[in-house]
């Protein structure tokens, strides 16, 4: 059996590399590999990358070479709509992008680390609401077809599903 380029275990498994590169300060090769899951993952959400569409790795790096030059940097609300991607692709961009911004902290990048760091925390929220929003959602289901049951037995049954 052989895994695609956007299948999620090859995402997973170079992020794992990646990481195992970090922990031996092989820097160079565990930013290429980060980079080459972000890269893809931006790629599948937005499509060819170019100057207009970059990246969140590219953009975090030039938030850190403009950090001197512009003291106020573009928002992070506007690079790209990238923390909305990072939560539809998967856990594992969520974890890559956390793991670039530790290799970017450890290498004194500390704004392209808080760009990186932001947009998975971005993510990471966004997510959430979307589980809480439809167990809420769940939840107000279950009480109309509760309400639109005619006999006492269908919610007697319910309520003991829902209890158990």
């Amino acid at each position: 059996m052989k895994l695609g380029g956007d299948d999620p275990n090859v995402a997973k498994t170079l992020n794992n590399l990646a990481s195992c590169y970090l922990k031996q300060g092989k820097y160079k090769e565990a930013e290429m590999l980060y980079k080459e899951v972000l890269t893809r993952a931006h790629e599948r959400e937005f499509g060819a990358i170019n100057g207009e569409n970059k990246p969140i790795w590219q953009v975090a790096e030039e938030r850190e070479e403009n950090k001197l030059k512009n003291r106020e940097n573009t928002p992070y609300g506007e690079y790209g709509g990238w923390h909305k991607a990072a939560k539809v692709d998967s856990p594992t961009v969520t974890t890559t992008l956390k793991n670039l911004g530790a290799l970017y902290r450890r290498q004194g990048k500390y704004e392209a680390a808080d760009t990186l760091e932001d947009c998975a925390l971005r993510s990471k929220k966004e997510a959430l609401d979307l589980v809480k929003q439809s167990k809420v959602l769940g939840v107000a289901d279950d009480n109309k077809r509760q309400k639109s049951g005619n006999s006492k037995d269908d919610n007697d049954d319910h309520n003991k599903r829902v209890h158990k």
